[in-house]
């Protein structure tokens, strides 16, 4: 540091405390904002879950509106009560694929940890080792993301 430099920079204790206040202050007012950012982004987080739950179930709400009217209808015929369990189950189902949920194929596919769960391993003539003999649950996905591994039985390996 130059003499010059030193001369430029003779600030008095109290300018040097007022300048100190001023950093707190502002590093104080920062860290508020900060506080408050993160309260305001976890509440909207929250809102956003809940709207994606609602917006489920109100996707959910004829099925529950079908099984109702199938439980009201005591005098129908078993053949009628099938039938309703069936349209009810494909409009089920549709609700859930338009929501991206897909159902893993597993039968005589190669295992695949990440999307199948072996429950057992047996023993099959013809059958390729190490390929899914038997499937015991289905198995969905959404997008990349398991959400439930499809419960199997594997052929063994030789």
């Amino acid at each position: 540091m130059s003499k010059s430099d030193k001369v430029k920079d003779k600030r008095t204790k109290e300018e040097l405390l007022n300048e100190l206040n001023e950093a707190k202050d502002l590093l104080m007012r920062t860290a508020a904002e900060f506080d408050n950012y993160k309260k305001r982004t976890q509440r909207e987080a929250e809102r956003i879950g809940l709207d994606a739950r609602a917006a489920f179930a109100k996707q959910l709400l004829p099925v529950v509106d079908n099984l109702e009217r199938a439980e009201q209808n005591s005098g129908a015929e078993l053949e009628d009560y099938k039938k309703g369990i069936d349209i009810t189950t494909k409009q089920f189902f549709e609700i859930l694929k338009n929501l991206g949920l897909e159902e893993i194929d597993a039968k005589g596919k190669p295992f695949d940890p990440n999307f199948h769960y072996a429950v057992s391993q047996v023993e099959s003539e013809g059958a390729d080792p190490e390929t899914v003999a038997e499937v015991f649950q289905k198995g969905y996905k959404m997008s990349d993301t398991v959400i439930r591994p499809a419960m199997v039985a594997v052929v063994k390996a030789e």
